[in-house]
């Protein structure tokens, strides 16, 4: 709210007209109107007369909006960033009437079990700082005391589930869409992903979205694939991360023609907001109004959900801002200071933000699944290992270099105390930079195709060799070599101790050419100095200069067409007759500086067309003739004979040991939930055992069908409510059979035009747009049932298939017509519903068969039914021992345990299998052949387990693998036997019962 917002709430508050204010302060009517519109700064002395009147404190009137300087009536004040998984905060100080950043202090933020109250975190922040300072910033009734303010990312960030109709178009442009937006992306669903629908569902129940984004479908295409997508949604009623209670936002942007259906059909269950299509046609793109969305529902919803969010509204000084939008502001602001292009990357746990400030344009991105512990394993994913191990010494193993990162992502939270740890993750790093910034470009920065001549006209100083790109104007042109300044920020650039290794880092992740300043944002306190700009730009700025920014070094990388081993230009130290040429391929590092004279080659520019520049500084200078673009010589800083970049170990070795669980036992209760409604078999006070079946879901996903009545009748007699309404044949609850008379309505004086239903089903929605909505009836019989086509309309039993309306394989609905023969009165309708399962052309019949299998829902592990839900769950009771492993994977089993010391025996029926020793790729095969329901071992090279499953592990949301057995790890991953005490634990418990769950989220809501 602006502060002529305020002022005129305040006054309605207080009950003042304009004249009444303005009587009290002794100014006129116009000047109040001039406050209240925000054309006029009053003085400090008007803001104290308007705040007498208003019965506010002056502290109060400070922080209404920029009016004054609000940092030169405080001596402190206390500025936090609720970050995902850390809070951090800050105290500003005014000493001798300089403001000055006096100290830091960092925790955990408290959004999970069991402190799920984010100001918890915020209060032992504050209490750290007074520790710290000395300054009293608590009161006794631990109230924060002095002025402050806070961003917040609270939460872990949007999570957002997607869904799309095709995995190579609408699903890809829905992530960009979300990244671009500053969200996570949880799971995405298309229509072809081969899914199965049962398992979908299961998936969607099992993830708790912030939001979710439908697209799909070009406008004016069919809308059936965006039907089975509402379908499948308003059938699997996921719940929200936080349980508030709330509906979960949903943002539809794909066809504009299912509008009406989407609406319809999920506002009962979801919040649903529509935007522009942004996939209006084949040749167009639209994100930006599906993103600002995105971004106001982030604003408006789910920010609020964070637990305790509401009350820290009521601490602070001014609004709460997301991070993002801190950093935004901060890098705007000193952007136009410097008159600079400016590229910021924020390198988090779980995401890595890049921030850009380019020919006054600001961007931003999300690699949602990059980041230095939640998602590195992801890096390994998405870069490879042979990237990886490239940026690390040649005596590093690809075991060593792979169990490391994939540990790490299995425990986020611990920092790395070897140097072979963080030479890994620095590598790491060097590929997530690369993988973000490459995204930032794609996501934001347009290809200018330029003619030569062209490029003459507008610019001469392009380089031919790299790309051209342009943001919001196509007439105002950049390249990658017009960045200035590079600022890396996150804890692996911003608490280097050494910072030539942050050099290597930004050198060989964002691959600099021209001449470029590189710089670190120490603690990364640009979102605190971003909300504090709104309050005093000058303040916040010299605070980023002076107390934040710290400038490493420079990279010059000469462009044009550099040829390995061909000269690209020579180096003069002044006062100096020495000089060193440097070939396509080189790579020089000058770690003190110095006053050097550079001059290109012939063809070849240092920057903007000039082949000579003289350069003074004590930073380290990193000149760089690998070249950029197509003509790029990929050798990795490491590689070269530069001892600031080379580090030799003799041996690996980490500390990394996995987080033990403790062993719990006592009363458990636990939900077991059908996908979608369909039957449960227990009631209350039963027993059941893991192989109980308690329920299932006897046939497919009911379908969901809409009717337009307004289609049927033409759009040539427009419907209103009241006119839909006195012709509607049909009321909420009715079962609608194909043919029946669904709507009437007056033709001529005496007659009337009756419309009837294309469909069957029962009818669950009246909108009033003329939208009837109907769910499938599942009445069917699994028995077959055979028609006599032939004899019915007497004809060869071989040509029936010239009047069959559908073929073998296809699925049919009771009541639709199999024939249909109407000038002589033929029509034979489906007796059932089901599939077509033979069409005999020698006996001229037509055999359908609902033969879809039911899926079951076991109880899973034993106990005493004590709540059923009918056609939903059932909770159940018991009590037991609980284990948790690092990671699992391929859902839910269960079993009796069998201890093996030896090879995997060749029939295990269905028991699990422990092993104490760790596994590798041919014992997994060999329980996949033995019939084993599950195995429990210490851990597996991630090699072998890549080997055996296919594929990288990625971001570890897991449960869901198509392998026959369910697998737990409880260390992780390596060459690790198991600990002692679940040793002695499955030692006293071998040949007893016990369940699995594969089941694993590092991430929203841990698993």
């Amino acid at each position: 709210m602006s502060f002529g917002e305020k002022i005129k709430q305040a006054r309605l508050e207080c009950n003042l007209t304009q004249a009444e204010l303005a009587e009290k302060v002794g100014i006129t009517r116009q000047t109040v109107g001039l406050i209240e519109s925000d054309n006029f700064n009053p003085s400090l002395k008007l803001c104290i007369d308007i705040a007498l009147a208003l019965n506010r404190t002056l502290d109060d009137l400070f922080w209404m909006g920029n009016v004054v300087s609000k940092l030169l009536n405080y001596k402190n004040i206390m500025i936090s960033d609720i970050g995902s998984t850390t809070t951090k905060a800050i105290i500003v100080s005014k000493i001798k009437d300089e403001f000055k950043i006096i100290e830091e202090a960092n925790v955990p933020t408290t959004v999970e079990k069991p402190t799920e109250d984010v100001k918890v975190g915020i209060l032992q922040a504050a209490e750290l700082l007074e520790k710290k300072t000395g300054i009293k910033i608590l009161t006794p009734k631990k109230k924060i005391k002095i002025p402050y303010i806070t961003t917040s990312s609270a939460g872990g960030g949007l999570q957002i589930l997607a869904f799309g109709i095709t995995s190579f178009d609408t699903g890809k442009t829905a992530e960009y869409t979300i990244y671009g937006a500053g969200g996570v992306i949880l799971k995405t669903f298309t229509v072809d992903d081969q899914i199965p629908v049962i398992n979908k569902m299961k998936m969607i129940r099992d993830l708790h979205p912030d939001l979710i984004f439908i697209a799909g479908g070009m406008d004016g295409g069919n809308i059936a694939s965006v039907t089975r997508i509402a379908e499948i949604l308003s059938l699997s009623n996921p719940t929200p991360k936080f349980a508030t209670g709330d509906k979960i936002p949903l943002i539809y942007a794909g066809n504009k023609d299912a509008r009406k259906f989407i609406s319809s059909s999920l506002d009962q269950t979801f919040d649903v907001h529509q935007v522009e299509n942004i996939r209006p046609d084949a040749d167009t793109i639209n994100i930006e109004p599906a993103k600002k969305k995105i971004h106001q529902l982030f604003m408006d919803n789910v920010m609020e959900r964070a637990p305790g969010y509401s009350e820290v509204k009521k601490w602070v000084k001014s609004d709460i801002i997301p991070t993002p939008s801190g950093v935004e502001n901060i890098l705007k602001l000193f952007g136009k200071h410097r008159n600079q292009n400016i590229v910021l990357v924020d390198m988090g746990g779980a995401t890595t933000d890049v921030f850009s400030y380019v020919q006054g344009a600001f961007t931003r991105s999300v690699s949602a699944n990059i980041g230095m512990s939640y998602s590195l394993s992801q890096i390994l994913a998405e870069h490879g290992i042979k990237n990886i191990q490239s940026y690390l010494p040649d005596n590093f193993t690809e075991h060593q270099i792979r169990d490391y990162i994939v540990n790490k992502t299995l425990n986020p939270t611990y920092l790395p105390e070897s140097q072979a740890e963080k030479l890994i993750e620095q590598a790491c790093a060097i590929s997530g930079i690369s993988i973000a910034w490459k995204q930032h470009q794609e996501m934001n920065y347009q290809i200018a195709h330029i003619g030569f001549f062209d490029r003459i006209r507008k610019r001469r100083d392009y380089d031919p060799f790299l790309e051209t790109f342009y943001i919001e104007d196509e007439d105002n042109t950049f390249q990658l070599s017009d960045v200035d300044l590079l600022i890396g920020a996150g804890g692996i650039l911003s608490h280097l101790k050494n910072p030539f290794d942050a050099i290597r880092i930004m050198g060989d992740a964002f691959k600099p050419s021209g001449i470029t300043k590189l710089a670190v944002d120490q603690s990364f306190k640009s979102p605190h100095l971003g909300i504090l700009s709104d309050l005093d730009q000058g303040v916040a700025l010299d605070l980023f200069e002076n107390d934040c920014l710290k400038e490493i070094g420079y990279v010059i990388a000469p462009l044009g067409k550099i040829k390995k081993g061909k000269k690209v230009l020579t180096i003069k130290q002044d006062n100096s007759d020495l000089s060193l040429n440097l070939n396509g391929g080189d790579v020089t590092f000058l770690k003190n500086g110095g006053s050097i004279t550079l001059k290109a080659s012939k063809n070849i520019s240092l920057i903007k067309n000039i082949d000579e520049l003289h350069l003074e500084t004590d930073l380290p200078i990193l000149i760089d003739c690998r070249g950029r673009g197509p003509s790029h010589i990929d050798r990795p800083l490491n590689q070269y004979d530069i001892p600031e970049f080379n580090v030799l170990l003799e041996e690996f070795k980490t500390n990394l040991t996995p987080q033990q669980m403790p062993i719990s036992s006592g009363s458990y209760h636990f939900e077991r939930k059908l996908p979608y409604p369909g039957k449960i078999f227990v009631k209350t006070g039963d027993r059941v055992e893991p192989d109980t079946v308690i329920g299932e879901n006897t046939f497919t996903p009911p379908k969901i069908y809409i009717v337009d009545v307004q289609s049927l009748v033409g759009y040539d007699h427009p419907l209103n409510s009241e006119k839909l309404n006195k012709g509607l044949m049909v009321k909420l609850g009715d079962t609608i059979h194909i043919g029946d008379s669904i709507y009437k309505e007056k033709s001529g004086l005496l007659g009337e035009t009756l419309y009837r239903s294309p469909v069957r089903g029962k009818l669950i929605k009246i909108d009033q747009n003329g939208l009837l909505i109907l769910r499938e009836i599942q009445d069917y019989s699994d028995k077959p049932v055979t028609i006599n086509i032939a004899k019915r309309i007497n004809v060869k039993p071989k040509e029936i298939k010239s009047y069959l309306r559908f073929q073998q394989g296809d699925f049919v609905e009771k009541g639709i017509h199999l024939v249909s023969i109407p000038r002589n009165k033929l029509f034979i309708k489906a007796p059932s519903t089901g599939i077509i399962k033979k069409i005999n052309l020698e006996t001229g019949t037509v055999t359908i068969q609902y033969d879809v299998q039911p899926i079951p829902l076991y109880s899973f592990a034993k106990g005493t039914v004590t709540e059923v839900i009918e056609n939903n769950k059932v909770t159940i009771r018991e009590t037991g021992k609980f284990l948790y492993g690092q990671i699992g994977f391929g859902g839910e089993n269960f079993g009796t345990l069998n201890i093996l010391d030896s090879a995997v025996p060749k029939n295990l029926n269905k028991n699990i299998v422990v092993s104490f020793k760790p596994i590798d790729k041919q014992f997994l095969t060999s329980c996949s052949h033995s019939s084993a329901a599950g195995v429990i071992a210490p851990s597996i090279f991630n090699l072998e387990w890549v080997k055996f499953y296919g594929e990288e592990l990625g971001v570890p949301l897991t449960g869901d693998e198509n392998i026959p057995f369910t697998l737990i790890l409880t260390e992780g991953f390596g060459e690790i036997e198991m600990n002692p005490e679940y040793q002695r634990f499955f030692l006293s418990h071998n040949h007893t019962q016990a369940s699995l769950s594969g089941r694993t989220q590092i991430r929203a809501g841990v698993t």
